[in-house]
């Protein structure tokens, strides 16, 4: 094999081997396919200058410069001194940076043997968003331990100090001096000669520095102190030098899955200082992106005034939700959207380009839509391009609606009864049924429906009293106009005036319940056991934000609607439908976190409500605001009442009877058909909807009529194709 004549990123599969797919999956990696990276420095230009990856993962960005300059022109000994000046990566993974390099020197194969310096590669192992900045000291912090600390002259950066020469030589000289008091002496002498040039400050830190350094080799704890140090420093230089181009694809998280504490809080404070978010808008944390912000720090860290920035960023930062919002009104030069690319990411996914000319509307856009051949990805762009077709448009972002209908403070999200393994159950098949205090399993969907670390080697089991019996029901569930099943599930939790409330295993014992006390200790050993790092205890988790025990034991008229899929579904629980599960009694109803609920005051309010949310024109006015997955859109929440000024219900209005009469008469179809209607989430809505489609087809005119007539509606989607898609000529 010519190894000179390399002409794409062979490392990245296997950094994918090497690294597990959970780490990666924690990081937020997509890698990047040589194609993608082609077509962005294709886009932007790129042909001199100084480049930055902030998250180079195996390097495929570099790689692609590193031929980009090579095609502008450079060879020979030029390349690869302009490679080794202007073409930098960092990564927080290991096994990444190694692979970055060796990439890059597999892009200079064929120079490299002549180059008569020595090469020291730009790639760096460290944290682009965590700092470590001490102001006070003015210093970058770096710990070798809870009790001791490095500490980085800023002033050493900021004057453009040979520091690589620097650490190596105060190893070298502490390995000497660790020898005896004597040597050290020497030693330290030694390293001060080489701070002859330096400020009054920069010596007092960096002679504190050596110290700590001939500490850590007297305790044989030395070995990568110095490649630490070199690695740490760089972000903290390029911040002050500055860089021409930043080309990244940087970690897609939310913040929710970040598990870090401290680095969750970093990610808030940078949102807080870049105005993503306000502090105020505390139920947007768990949803904010973490690209977004890894996008705005980059820029104002390590961009210089005019420079140009191109990030590979999931599409749902371009649609109207709110953590998306202040991101948005930062303005774009260019949009490539690749939402249609079939085979890419396991989510669509986009370019975000800006460069000196912002736009805040009608944003130059890219539109590629193809299917990679075979499913692969890691084709080169003139290989990728014979299969994608593109067309040029504008884009305006679509801002939420003014008006929002009253009912939008009135639907809560459900609990979150989770881990479902610990409380969804069932009766096995081959004992006896004591309704009393039956003896009750985990359930085999949750069991199959499991993910780390509760798949497999978790399983409940045991006799619980039917005090702590009750019904919920999943997304899955509902099928416009009713729920085809509830579920039975085991919970801590006891009615008390009118409102539910929350016992641990103590104050179930209390209560004489022996078998629901023992389940619920197990279940708190369980996931004591297992539980994620800083997570609060079983019981806190269970009632995340007051949302058990903000529910009503006794409600009578229970509306339900999925939290999110590409349709909505709406549905009408009696009371009588959830006062047992199978031939079991159970002690009311609990709504999931995957449902929304609201509690009618009356029948004909519950029908109305449903009637209107099942209707054709509700479900298409909220999809554009809605973010998507490879399966089409998903995130429903509160958008049916944020984009729909659906009117309180009003049995004196003859229009408002109507809907209810129409939705009774559907609803009484489905109670017929939803035993018979089998299948997935999507695949039960679908035909549910067949079901009643006459009944649909009569509703759909109605609550056009509702909301103000079809003005309303036309101008939503008239709203939303300004944003989608405008084609230039």
């Amino acid at each position: 094999f010519d190894w000179t004549r390399v002409e794409e990123d062979l490392l990245k599969v296997l950094y994918q081997e090497l690294v597990e797919s959970g780490d990666r999956q924690q990081l937020g990696e997509f890698y990047t396919p040589d194609w993608l990276a082609e077509l962005i420095l294709d886009d932007i230009g790129y042909r001199r200058g100084m480049l930055l990856d902030p998250a180079c993962g195996s390097g495929t960005f570099l790689f692609c410069a590193i031929r980009r300059l090579r095609a502008a022109g450079l060879k020979g000994n030029d390349l690869v001194k302009t490679v080794l000046d202007s073409v930098t990566g960092i990564d927080v993974h290991p096994v990444a940076v190694l692979m970055a390099k060796a990439n890059i020197l597999l892009a200079l194969a064929g120079e490299l043997p002549k180059y008569p310096d020595d090469i020291y590669l730009r790639v760096y192992l460290a944290d682009t968003l965590m700092t470590g900045e001490d102001a006070k000291k003015r210093a970058l912090e770096v710990k070798a331990s809870e009790s001791e600390v490095f500490y980085i002259p800023l002033e050493s950066i900021e004057r453009g100090r040979d520091l690589d020469s620097l650490i190596d030589k105060m190893a070298q000289l502490a390995r000497r001096g660790a020898s005896s008091e004597e040597s050290k002496a020497r030693a330290e002498q030694g390293f001060a000669k080489t701070l002859s040039k330096y400020s009054r400050d920069e010596i007092f830190l960096w002679r504190e520095n050596f110290k700590l350094m001939v500490s850590l080799v007297k305790g044989k704890r030395d070995t990568v102190w110095a490649f630490i140090l070199k690695n740490a420093y760089r972000p903290a230089y390029l911040r002050r030098q500055k860089v021409d181009v930043i080309a990244a694809n940087p970690p897609w998280l939310s913040l929710r899955d970040v598990q870090d504490p401290a680095y969750k809080t970093r990610i808030k404070e940078l949102a807080f200082s870049y105005k993503l978010l306000e502090r105020t808008d505390r139920k947007l944390f768990t949803q904010l992106d973490t690209s977004s912000v890894f996008f705005a720090h980059c820029e104002h860290e390590f961009l210089r005034d005019g420079g140009t920035m191109a990030f590979v960023l999931p599409r749902s930062v371009l649609l109207p939700a709110k953590q998306h919002l202040a991101f948005q009104k930062r303005g774009f030069t260019r949009i490539i959207d690749l939402g249609e690319v079939g085979g890419l990411f396991k989510v669509p996914a986009c370019v975000l380009i800006r460069k000196s000319r912002i736009y805040s509307e009608s944003i130059p856009v890219t539109h590629w839509i193809g299917e990679l051949p075979g499913g692969q990805r890691n084709f080169s762009w003139e290989q990728a391009k014979e299969s994608l077709k593109s067309g040029k448009a504008l884009w305006s972002f679509l801002t939420p609606p003014t008006v929002r209908s009253p009912y939008f403070h009135m639907v809560f999200q459900g609990a979150t009864l989770v881990p479902r393994s610990l409380w969804f159950v069932e009766p096995p098949a081959d004992r006896p049924l004591v309704l009393k205090i039956p003896f009750l399993h985990t359930s085999k969907a949750a069991k199959a429906g499991a993910k780390k670390p509760w798949k497999f080697e978790v399983a409940m089991e045991g006799r619980v009293e039917r005090e702590f019996l009750f019904g919920t029901a999943l997304a899955e569930d509902i099928v416009p106009f009713a729920v085809r099943e509830i579920r039975l599930v085991v919970l801590p939790v006891a009615a008390r005036e009118g409102r539910f409330a929350m016992l641990d295993g103590d104050e179930i014992l209390a209560e004489g319940a022996v078998g629901a006390s023992d389940w619920v200790d197990n279940a708190e050993r369980l996931w004591n056991e297992r539980k994620k790092k800083g997570q609060p205890s079983l019981i806190e988790y269970l009632n995340y934000d007051q949302k058990i025990t903000n529910q009503d034991p006794q409600a009578r008229f229970i509306v339900l609607y999925n939290k999110s899929g590409t349709n909505l579904a709406a549905a009408y629980l009696t009371a009588a439908e959830h006062t047992q599960v199978g031939k079991l009694p159970v002690q009311g109803f609990v709504a999931d976190h995957v449902t929304y609920r609201y509690y009618a005051d009356s029948e004909d309010h519950a029908l109305y409500l449903v009637g209107v949310l099942n209707s054709k024109l509700v479900n298409e006015a909220i999809k554009p605001y809605q973010s998507q997955g490879l399966q089409g859109e998903r995130d429903i929440h509160r958008r049916p009442f944020e984009v729909c000024p659906i009117p309180l219900f009003d049995a004196k209005k003859k229009l408002h009877r109507q809907i209810v009469e129409v939705a009774r008469e559907a609803r009484e179809v489905m109670l017929k058909w939803r035993s018979k209607i089998g299948g997935k989430a999507a695949q039960a809505r679908e035909a549910g909807r067949k079901v009643v489609q006459a009944e649909l087809d009569r509703l759909d005119p109605l609550v056009a009529e509702l909301l103000n007539g079809h003005a309303l509606v036309a101008q939503i989607k008239q709203d939303a194709k300004a944003q989608m898609i405008l084609p230039t000529t």
